[in-house]
């Protein structure tokens, strides 16, 4: 079972300005250019395999499913 979640961050963490985690697959330059003019994606080279979208990474303060996620593991459970 999976269940998406939502992270709850502060609106004034740095971190939303400055985008630092990689994400996605690998592009090529041409790629990495054209998804910076058609989405507005911040593109950077990485680990020397090409080009991928860094998003920001802020400090993650709760869970908003918290309480569906303790009920749906069940009493004995972690």
């Amino acid at each position: 079972m999976s269940v998406g979640t939502h992270v709850i961050v502060h609106g004034d963490d740095p971190a939303l300005a400055l985008p630092t985690k990689p994400i996605g697959p690998f592009v090529d330059r041409a790629a990495a250019e054209r998804l910076r003019a058609e989405r507005g994606w911040v593109m950077v080279e990485d680990a020397g395999r090409g080009y991928r979208r860094v998003v920001p990474s802020p400090e993650p303060l709760g869970l908003l499913e918290l309480d569906t996620i303790r009920t749906l593991r069940g009493p004995g459970c972690w």
